[in-house]
This record gives C-alpha cells, sequence and structure tokens, in this order.
C-alpha cells in the first residue's frame, strides 16, 4: 500500500518536505495552528526524544502493534528505510501524548479499537492477526469510506496516514539519506559553565 509520495518514487524538495508537514498536520487542529517550520522543529524534537526513552506512554501493547502494523502497509520497507525503521509508532505515541489535543487522542484511540471491531466483524480476528492481503483489503475499505465521524475506523486510518507521513519524512535518516535534506540544528546553545 505505497503511498503516492513515496521516497521510492522521487527524492522531495525542500519545499515538498514542508508541503508534507503542512498536509500531514491537516486534520490535527492543534498541529495546523503551527506554521510548518515550527511542525518539522517538533517533530525532530520529538525524534531525538525517542533516542532516549523508547518505551511507550500513551498506546498500550496492542494499540502499538495495530499502529505499526498499518504505518508499514502505508510506507513499508523497499529499498528505502520502511515507517517501522524510523520507529513511526513511537514517534506518533509520544505526539498523542505531548502534542495532540485531548478529544483528538481520544479519537484516534476510539478508532483503533474500531479498525479491530470492523476487523473482527468482517475476519473475526483483531487486524494485526490478519494476513497482509486482509489487511491492505481492510484499510483500503476505510480509505475510500465516504464517512469519516471522529471516532470512526475511516477517520483512524486517515489519521494514521498523516501522522505516519509525519512521522517518517521528519526522521533524521529519511531526511538525510532519501531526502538529501541538509539538517542543521534547530537551537544553539551558548557554552554555559557546567
Amino acid at each position: 500500500m505505497e503511498h503516492p509520495h513515496s521516497p521510492s518514487r522521487h527524492a522531495l524538495s525542500r519545499r515538498a518536505v514542508l508541503g508534507i508537514l503542512a498536509s500531514g498536520a491537516a486534520l490535527v487542529p492543534g498541529l495546523a495552528l503551527l506554521s510548518p517550520e515550527r511542525r518539522l522543529t517538533l517533530a525532530r524534537t520529538i525524534h531525538a526524544r525517542l533516542r532516549g526513552a523508547p518505551a511507550l506512554h500513551t498506546l498500550d501493547a496492542h494499540q502499538n502493534d495495530t499502529v505499526t502494523q498499518i504505518a508499514e502497509l502505508i510506507l513499508p520497507e523497499t529499498d528505502t528505510v520502511g515507517a517501522t525503521s524510523v520507529h513511526v509508532n513511537a514517534f506518533i505515541d509520544l505526539l498523542l501524548t505531548e502534542s495532540m489535543l485531548t478529544a483528538d487522542r481520544d479519537a484516534l484511540l476510539t478508532g483503533l479499537a474500531a479498525i479491530d471491531r470492523e476487523s473482527r466483524h468482517t475476519h473475526g480476528q483483531d487486524f494485526v492477526a490478519l494476513s497482509l492481503e486482509q489487511q491492505t483489503v481492510l484499510l483500503r475499505a476505510f480509505d475510500t469510506a465516504t464517512t469519516h465521524a471522529s471516532g470512526s475506523a475511516p477517520h483512524a486510518f486517515a489519521l494514521l496516514k498523516r501522522l505516519t507521513l509525519f512521522g517518517y519524512f521528519t526522521s533524521e535518516l529519511v531526511m538525510r539519506d532519501i531526502l538529501h535534506y541538509e539538517i542543521i540544528p534547530t537551537q544553539h546553545g551558548v557554552c554555559v559553565p557546567l
């Protein structure tokens, strides 16, 4: 389920990166208030913090498995790294914990439960237990759904797509090795006595 902006198709310019950041936050009111440059700074800060604290904060183990699998289906490992390799799931977890409005976080968590309900209704198992083919068919159905009510499976999938793109394209590995984006420190601290 490769996204049309997948890095395996073409390299992205700085303008395209900022465009992804703008569209990626369009469904998340708290992030939409930030400029693309501020979103990039926020994302880079979250990625940096993940190096030291990869533990889950908001997602439980099952929710994390679901987010990880969906993110990897959106941006799979090919000749370039996939979503799992750059820890998009942990990025989303920390973003949910610290940077999203409570209503948006709750809607996503409710939507993850709705994805499992739909999966059990259709296939008799939770989403993560399905075959890749079954998972892909289910996500395509969510993607083409005409109703995206808050807390629904289609709404959660739409939000996860945007958050996956946001986390993936702002990871240092993707920015440096795929986008060839020059990573400049966001702040410079003057020397201070220790």
